[in-house]
């Protein structure tokens, strides 16, 4: 399988809006998302970090969805891949200059341009931004440890991005958003977000700090942000992460 190649890039932070314009939920949910980061795996050499196109093919493509699967020996149909294709095209999140593209089996040229970037221009080593483009880092370092290390899902690797579309925009790796706000910008359960809050725990990508205010307790989850960092993050935030999965534990044992 290829690697990306790129070490990050961005995606706008109003995919993840709330409301019937909510990209992510349009494009198929997680499944959606990870197709268009699969993309990545295909960009070719450009001098402009903020413009994507991708030389792939449908096959080529095909081989890298079984990391996105519930079941990973299984890989999305040919017809399944290119109605998803097609969905982003229309809702411009991608375009697809291959002539004759409802006709292809397999094997030939697929050539896509990224069409929905955050506009974005770096001036004096940071980047200026457009007001309609708020955006959130993709590392693909780290995307490519939940999958090949980790054994994740599209599930976790979309909900860990959406985490840090927050720390983004105050300038640090925190986000305190509510549960029940996340879920709904994924269109998920309370008891998934739950779920995937301990997972990323467990793993040391995240940890959540409790914070107890009288009879109230709030939650802020910090993000790692390097892999390259990930151990020493994991030292410094185990007993954070002990404390929270210690709660989850005492919660299950007690039912």
């Amino acid at each position: 399988m290829n690697k990306f190649a790129l070490d990050t890039m961005k995606i706008k932070s109003d995919w993840f809006r709330e409301g019937k314009s909510n990209m992510y939920k349009n494009m198929g949910r997680d499944e959606g998302l990870d197709l268009y980061l699969q993309l990545f795996r295909f960009r070719i050499h450009q001098g402009d970090f903020n413009e994507h196109i991708f030389h792939t093919s449908l096959l080529e493509l095909q081989r890298c969805t079984s990391i996105n699967r519930r079941r990973r020996d299984k890989y999305l149909s040919i017809g399944k891949l290119k109605s998803m294709l097609l969905k982003l095209e229309d809702l411009g999140v991608i375009k697809i200059h291959t002539y004759n593209f409802e006709n292809l089996i397999g094997n030939e040229l697929l050539i896509i341009q990224a069409t929905d970037t955050p506009d974005t221009e770096r001036i004096n080593d940071k980047d200026k931004i457009a007001d309609d483009s708020f955006y959130i880092p993709v590392r693909f370092d780290l995307i490519d440890y939940m999958y090949s290390e980790l054994k994740f899902t599209s599930r976790e690797v979309s909900f860990f991005i959406l985490l840090s579309m927050y720390g983004m925009r105050k300038g640090n790796s925190k986000t305190t958003m509510k549960i029940n706000n996340m879920k709904i910008r994924l269109g998920t359960r309370n008891e998934k977000i739950t779920e995937m809050l301990i997972k990323l725990n467990e793993s040391g990508l995240i940890y959540t700090v409790i914070m107890s205010e009288g009879n109230k307790t709030r939650f802020e989850h910090y993000m790692c942000r390097s892999l390259d960092k990930l151990e020493e993050f994991k030292k410094e935030s185990k007993k954070y992460r002990d404390k929270f999965l210690r709660r989850y534990a005492e919660d299950k044992d007690s039912k």
